[in-house]
């Protein structure tokens, strides 16, 4: 993963933490914020083995939105371009279940789930944006039961009666 100076990227167990790390200026956003949020969202994208993005702040504030001292003040920044304001859509569309939290208690339980299932919860989600209720509910209930037919359905039920973590292997 890159390095970047404006925050910071992070994954283990599942989870993938992206921060926003000016906590001097409450996390408010530069250019040079903005590229690097869009950056790491995109190289996230293509990490298989995060199946959860948490996006925080470090500090005591999440994001107030543009830092208005800094562009004020002419500060020296980078350029960006208009693609580098996609970074709702990319939280949006992205495969990862994505939360914007202060607490990650949350995130650790998705993370544990199927991968399968998180993606095809994810997808849910997105159709239930654009279908009529009726055909969601047809696609949604087609994905439950391929879900439920799934190999780390099976390792979900074994696992619980067992009383030990599952061990996934599907994506």
């Amino acid at each position: 993963m890159t390095a970047y100076e404006t925050l910071t990227f992070s994954a283990a167990d599942g989870i993938g933490w992206l921060t926003l790390n000016r906590p001097d200026r409450l996390n408010a956003m530069t250019n040079r914020m903005v590229v690097e949020t869009h950056d790491c969202l995109r190289e996230t994208t293509e990490c298989s083995d995060v199946r959860v993005l948490v996006l925080t702040g470090a500090g005591r504030g999440f994001c107030p939105g543009a830092d208005l001292k800094h562009f004020a003040a002419g500060a020296e920044d980078i350029a960006t371009e208009p693609h580098h304001f996609q970074v709702p859509v990319l939280l949006h569309e992205m495969p990862q279940i994505t939360i914007a939290a202060i607490n990650g208690a949350c995130a650790e339980r998705l993370a544990a789930a199927s991968p399968h299932a998180l993606r095809t919860m994810k997808q849910n989600f997105l159709d239930a944006e654009s279908l009529p209720l009726d055909r969601y509910v047809e696609v949604e209930t087609a994905r439950h039961l391929e879900v439920m037919a799934h190999d780390d359905a099976g390792e979900a039920f074994r696992a619980f009666v067992e009383k030990r973590p599952p061990r996934f292997r599907g994506v």
